[in-house]
């Protein structure tokens, strides 16, 4: 089991790095959580269980071919009681608000679709029963969460030559998924180094189908953002963060303190961050002299600092 510390902060101003901002947004926007990329042989599995974040690897015996139908049967019995109370212990008498679970709808042959929809369906069986205390089940097909992650993500949905894998592990990258932690704790458990990919494919599940279900990524009615910083924008200079903040604090907004040091020019990180939490805030921004663009001519900042202190608003 791994513990990536994700208990909810309640405090207005929080400081972040852009790309930690965005995939812990949405895994809170879900509210305690049960996910599962559910496989044969193996299910990846993700809890949020009291703002706590934490994920693993359930495995199964392999299905043997040989036997009759009777002796098939009873082997198959046995693989789901083991699921069943697996799902039982993982969700440890706690109640939730989201279920999510892929589709097993493009699984390749008869027999694995057999399998798969036999395991896929006792968690409905268990939240019917009242065995688990669930409010929603979300059941996704794995093209669509994918689609999802790499749109929340700013990952361009082709590639060339990229296989859904790397576009998994890369969009998770690029919101802040701390791929080299996962890897060390993988190694601390004994988790197969192949099993990683499970453990990527259900948090891209539950970032992506978040995102869509809870973020506005799919409603036609959604308000939109103003994501270029260069227009429309009030911008304030300040000299220190707490200069910044105090001014910030001013206007009577809810105030939102974040840096960008990651490289990235200011448009393209401010874009990012609005169109993730909204524009509404004051923000507060700090980031690099060298990374402010056209906002510095159109405004005349002071770049002859290495760090600019921004505040920004409507």
């Amino acid at each position: 089991m791994i513990d990536f510390g994700t208990e909810g902060n309640s405090e207005v101003i929080q400081t972040f790095d852009i790309s930690r901002i965005n995939y812990k947004d949405a895994i809170e926007k879900a509210g305690d959580f049960i996910g599962l990329d559910i496989s044969v042989l193996s299910t990846g599995w993700l809890r949020r269980k009291n703002g706590v974040l934490t994920t693993g690897i359930f495995s199964l015996d392999k299905l043997k071919v040989e036997g009759d139908d009777r002796s098939k049967s009873k082997l198959r019995l046995l693989r789901r009681n083991k699921f069943e109370q697996f799902l039982i212990d993982l969700a440890d008498n706690h109640s939730y608000d989201n279920i999510f679970i892929e589709d097993t709808i493009n699984s390749c042959n008869y027999e694995t679709i057999r399998e798969l929809v036999e395991l896929n369906c006792i968690a409905d069986n268990l939240i019917d029963k009242g065995v688990l205390n669930i409010k929603q089940l979300h059941r996704e097909d794995n093209k669509v969460w994918k689609a999802n992650l790499r749109k929340y993500a700013g990952v361009p949905t082709k590639i060339l030559g990229a296989k859904d894998k790397l576009l998994v592990k890369n969009s998770l990258e690029e919101i802040g998924y701390d791929l080299e932690e996962l890897k060390k704790h993988c190694v601390t458990l004994n988790v197969a180094e192949k099993s990683i990919q499970d453990l990527l494919d259900v948090m891209g599940l539950v970032v992506g189908t978040s995102y869509a279900k809870f973020m506005g990524a799919i409603k036609k009615s959604r308000e939109k953002v103003k994501s270029d910083i260069t227009v429309g924008y009030k911008v304030k200079q300040l000299f220190s963060v707490n200069e910044a903040l105090d001014y910030a604090r001013g206007l009577k907004k809810e105030v939102y303190s974040t840096e960008f040091f990651n490289k990235r020019d200011l448009k393209y990180n401010f874009s990012k961050l609005v169109n993730g939490i909204g524009d509404k805030y004051a923000f507060v921004i700090s980031t690099m002299s060298d990374d402010v663009g056209l906002l510095g001519i159109k405004k005349k900042l002071d770049l002859t600092g290495s760090v600019v202190y921004l505040v920004v608003y409507r």
